[in-house]
This record gives C-alpha cells, structure tokens and sequence, in this order.
C-alpha cells in the first residue's frame, strides 16, 4: 500500500501543480516579468514532477529529477531576484548554472560511482546524487540568506515585510525539498506536500501585490496557541492525575465525568483570567485612530509658526509611533503644477524641492483620497506604476513610509 502511494505521489503532485500553473496563467500579478518566472518555475516543478514519476523507467540522461530540480530552483531565484528587486541578477545566473552544468557533468561522467556515505558500514552513496544534493544546498543557501539580508537591511517596515514572507515561504519550499532527499516513505510525502504549500505561498506573494503582516499574524497565532495551552493545562492536568490514582473502573469513570463537568464551569473564568494576563505582556501594536486625530488636532490648533509647527508634529508623531524621520511638505498651486517645498522635522533629507504636474497619480490620490498613500503603495500598487520616473526618485530620495 506504502509503495504505491509513493510511487502515485508525483502524478497527484502533477494535478496540483496544473492547477496552481492555471491559476496563475488566467489570473496575472501587476508584475508581467514576476509572473513569467513564477510560470515557468511551476511548469519545471510539474516536469520535475514526471521525472520523478519516470525515473526508474528513465537511464539517460542519469539523474534526471535532480536536473529539473536544480533548474526549478533556478528559475525561482529569477524570480526572487525581480520581487526583491535585486540590482545585479548576474551572480545568481553565474551560480545557478554552474551548479546546473556541474551536476550534470557529473551525472554523465561518472554514472556508476559510488562514495561510501559511513566508513564502518556498507553504505554508499552515487556522486551524482551527491553533486545534486550540494549544488541544491549551495543555491537554494544563498536565495535565503541574500533574501533575509535584504529584509534585515530594509528600513520601511511593509517593504521589510514583504521580503519577509517571501523569505518565510523560499525555506518552506526548499524544506520540502530536503525532506525529499531522505530515504523515508513519511518524510519524502511530507517533503512533498510542504514543498507544494511554500509554492503556493510564493505564488500568492508575487501575484498579490500587498500581503498580510507576517509578524502580526504570528505573534496572533502565537498569543491563541498560548492562551489555549494555558487554559487548558490545568484540566488535562487533572484528568491526568484521576487517570493514574484512581484504579477502580466505576469510581475513574464517575471522577472523570465529575472532572469535566466542573471544568466546564470554570474553564472560561479561567481562560478570561489567563487572556488579561497574556494581552498585558503581550500588547498589541493596533493603533486607535480617534487617539491619534484628537491629539494631532489639539497639537497643533494653536501653532502658527511654520517651524515650530513641524516641531509640534514631529514630537505628537514620535510619541505615537515611534518614527525617526518626519518631514511637512508646503505645496503650492501653480499654473500646471504644484510646487512641494519640504520642511524637515526630525532626521535627515537629501532633497526638499520638487514640482509636480497637476495630473500627478501623487497629487491626485491624496486631494481625491484624503488618505494617507504610503511608499509601499507608490512601489507596487498597479494604480502607481506609470508614475513618472523623477518622480519615485524624489520619493526614494525623501525615504518616507507614508504621506
């Protein structure tokens, strides 16, 4: 039964990856480059997939399933480096295909040769699948540190959470894949499901253009798996103990319907108790927005001064969100333009000036909106892309998060 599984995994695993490849194809990102790689990173893993399949079937070329890993892999950091908007895609090329030349190389010239995995036992283990394992552990290394030290480096916190769920779902991917590598039934269908679910993952990340906040939703997670143990530990507790003091049937079954009764009633004073204390340590980061519109407003009612009125809002601003950079931005109408002059408050600017036209996407969203446009937006929403180029590097230059 076993063995069939195994062997019916990689065609199940074949569906699933047609549909995601589907998915894609009708239902395209904002980023027409993003979602070319993403399209053939799925079409590779689907003939990855068959290779698998085949593979006892398959004696040339040898090794045939790594091949199609590595270029998966390869193809996935192609599309890493466009999401994570990487300057120079040349050193990944360079690694990639050398991995994927030397592999093969190796496969080819030396088929048959075995290295002797553990000296003491009769164990070996072929340099292709050796040269495949390491040329996989080297690329797919190298996309998750260069991944989390961009995420590291990023100052703007939702372009840092962007390239943390992209980090986050690249080591469920590549999880997958060394679960693969083992030579067990449950861990290589394991590998298999969890490599299937960071697709997933990464197919939605370069198809939606803002995700969820990863730290947020965890420490939301966190703080319900906490609560939950918590409460319930005390019950489990006891019916542990019933378990092993009482030896008589009747009297075990009588204390334990007793146990669970009680517990019924208590459980949710106890679990209201145990909230409290959690939320008390554990403080949420959501901001009341009636807070901060009433003492911005009573801040700055009297404040006439233009200097001393950035003063006043970048002191409210620092108290309320802990910012580090503030500046205000004094526009003026002009015949075709409006004219920024930008007053700092708090950190330093490279530039102050700039003039935009009067059909600016900029102007227009925050005189129709009248809401806050943040930088995260102006990057990677579809509504901003034909933004002109002097101006997002006016707004890379300023390195706000929001406006």
């Amino acid at each position: 039964m076993i063995p069939e599984l195994l062997s019916s995994t990689p065609l199940i695993a074949v569906i699933s990856y047609t549909i995601m490849l589907i998915a894609v194809f009708i239902r395209r990102g904002p980023q027409q480059q993003l979602t070319r790689y993403l399209l053939t990173f799925l079409f590779t893993s689907l003939a990855w997939e068959f290779f698998l399949f085949f593979a006892p079937s398959i004696s040339y070329p040898p090794n045939l399933p790594a091949i199609g890993l590595l270029l998966a892999t390869m193809l996935l950091g192609l599309a890493t480096a466009v999401y994570a908007d990487w300057p120079q895609v040349r050193i990944w090329l360079i690694l990639s295909v050398l991995g994927l030349t030397s592999t093969l190389l190796v496969n080819l010239l030396l088929p048959n040769q075995t290295i002797a995995t553990i000296s003491n036992l009769d164990v070996a283990l072929p340099i292709g699948d050796l040269a495949a394992i390491l040329s996989w552990a080297l690329l797919s290394g190298y996309l998750l540190i260069k991944t989390w030290l961009d995420y590291r480096h990023t100052t703007l916190p939702w372009h840092a959470n962007r390239l943390l769920y992209w980090a986050i779902s690249l080591l469920i991917v590549f999880s997958g894949e060394a679960l693969m590598f083992a030579n067990n039934i449950t861990l290589i269908i394991g590998g298999q499901v969890m490599r299937f679910i960071g697709a997933v993952a990464v197919v939605y990340g370069g198809s939606a253009y803002r995700v969820f906040d990863v730290r947020t939703r965890a420490r939301n997670v966190f703080t319900f798996l906490l609560i939950t143990a918590v409460s319930a530990a005390p019950l489990v507790t006891l019916i542990l103990l019933v378990q092993f003091t009482i030896q008589d049937t009747n009297l075990l079954l009588a204390m334990t319907i007793t146990t669970v009764v009680i517990s019924f009633f208590l459980y949710q004073p106890f679990h209201n108790f145990v909230e409290r204390i959690v939320y008390h340590y554990l403080p949420s980061q959501a901001v009341d927005t009636r807070l901060v519109v009433r003492n911005y407003s009573q801040s700055i009612y009297q404040t006439l001064e233009v200097q001393q009125l950035i003063m006043v809002i970048s002191n409210t601003l620092n108290d309320l969100f802990d910012t580090n950079r503030v500046a205000l931005c004094l526009v003026t109408a002009a015949d075709n333009s409006f004219d920024v002059d930008v007053i700092p408050g708090m950190g330093t600017l490279s530039r102050h000036e700039f003039q935009f036209d009067r059909d600016s996407l900029f102007i227009q969203a925050l005189n129709q909106r009248r809401q806050p446009l943040l930088q995260y937006d102006i990057d990677f929403a579809p509504q901003y892309i034909n933004l002109i180029p002097e101006e997002r590097t006016w707004f890379k230059d300023m390195g706000m998060e929001v406006y």
